[in-house]
């Protein structure tokens, strides 16, 4: 039962050592591009649980991965918002399709700010889903000029002022109630003509 020889059996790993330096250097770059990108982003596994944020991510929430992995992020979701965004996402985690809700997150100020979040699902050669890739990307100082362009349409459309919108060539564009008043045109008659149209012929030159 003593050995009397050993055989020894040597494997070429140059090429293995290749590939996981080169998938360490990969994910070394991806991870500095992701934490340098304006926006926020996340991974899910198939069912939805984040196991990774970015740098921006924890920037702005002042949070931990500890206390965002899994469904932790509805902690920094404003109360009156975060049912529906969960509903959306489970909804999409089981259907498989894109996902994409607008809501407001909680800084570490405790101020809230409005995001658009999209996900995608990552797939195998099967089709079976292997992950989400999820980006928020502020959009409070759009929501807000979206309010503001809506609060002055409002104003300008009851207004009992004739307020006229032209091109510099002189076509109407936009025509209010005041205006319909004054001049006795309705909005689809007018909305498209020429505004000398309105100006006695003596002082078309002038217009």
């Amino acid at each position: 039962g003593r050995p009397d020889a050993v055989v020894e059996v040597n494997t070429d790993l140059s090429e293995l050592k290749s590939l996981q330096t080169t998938l360490i250097k990969t994910q070394a770059q991806f991870r500095l591009l992701a934490d340098n990108i304006s926006q926020f982003a996340w991974i899910a596994d198939e069912n939805g649980w984040i196991y990774w944020y970015n740098q921006r991510w924890f920037d702005y929430t002042g949070t931990t991965l500890t206390e965002m992995e899994g469904w932790g992020w509805k902690q920094v979701h404003h109360p009156d918002h975060v049912d529906r965004v969960v509903e959306s996402f489970s909804r999409c985690i089981e259907t498989g399709e894109v996902w994409e809700h607008t809501f407001p997150l909680r800084g570490r100020d405790g101020q809230y700010r409005w995001f658009l979040s999209r996900a995608v699902p990552i797939r195998d050669a099967q089709g079976r889903i292997l992950q989400w890739f999820g980006t928020n990307t502020d959009i409070t100082d759009y929501k807000r000029a979206e309010e503001a362009k809506g609060f002055l349409a409002a104003i300008v459309t009851s207004s009992p002022d004739a307020i006229i919108t032209k091109s510099i060539e002189g076509i109407i564009l936009s025509w209010n109630q005041g205006a319909e008043g004054l001049f006795g045109y309705l909005a689809e008659e007018i909305v498209g003509q020429r505004v000398e149209r309105l100006v006695p012929e003596e002082l078309r030159d002038e217009e």
